[in-house]
């Protein structure tokens, strides 16, 4: 009739929608591996052009048309054999550890951690210090030493330092105590290295609060 649309059987339909198909698939899209900027060739296309069938997998065309389209056939296979191990961080039953290859030797030893001072350990100082560096040789890794205001707290971690022979981290929370604690270890390890970091953001000096 005059002046209505005229619409295409469903025969028409189905073959106009199969007409879209190449168009579509020589657009952009999403794949598995991220964004297709080309068309979706097959394997044998690719391998035709001079290229690998599968981006970025080193397969042959044979071992390309058995994979899955969509390239989550490693995915697929990677999370299997995970689900069937078990906990990665286990293998046979043991603990993975990595890999730290064995320090050579240091061809002079080192330099000795030498405390100097004019005082010797007294009161309770001689117990802390055997305390702490038997909990330092046993690994035991958080200690608290306790003392009021002039116990003699820094000289007792000094000792620990010389006894141990291992360098230390010491923080402090603001900047005047710690340069109390750099004066007073430069002069506990004179032959020694001691450095002296202060962090100047807001953030870091209780001080700037005040």
């Amino acid at each position: 009739p005059g002046g209505s649309a005229a619409t295409l059987p469903s025969r028409g339909r189905e073959v106009a929608k199969a007409k879209k198909i190449p168009e579509r698939s020589s657009s952009p899209g999403r794949t598995a591996r991220g964004t297709s900027m080309g068309g979706a060739a097959s394997a044998r296309e690719r391998t035709a052009a001079g290229l690998n069938p599968v981006a970025g997998l080193d397969v042959s065309l044979e071992e390309a048309e058995t994979m899955a389209s969509g390239g989550v056939t490693a995915t697929v296979a990677a999370l299997s054999a995970l689900i069937e191990s078990g906990n990665p961080l286990h293998k046979d039953g043991v603990l993975w550890t990595p890999h730290r290859p064995a320090r050579p030797e240091k061809s002079e030893g080192g330099i000795a951690i030498k405390m100097v001072s004019d005082f010797e350990p007294a009161g309770d100082q001689p117990t802390a210090i055997k305390d702490l560096v038997e909990g330092v040789n046993d690994n035991d890794r958080t200690q608290v030493l306790l003392g009021v205001t002039g116990s003699g707290k820094t000289f007792t971690m000094a000792k620990v330092i010389e006894e141990t022979q291992r360098p230390a981290l010491i923080l402090a929370p603001n900047k005047t105590l710690a340069a109390q604690l750099y004066s007073e270890f430069k002069k506990f390890f004179p032959e020694n290295a001691v450095e002296y970091f202060v962090s100047y953001y807001d953030y870091y000096q209780p001080e700037a609060y005040v």
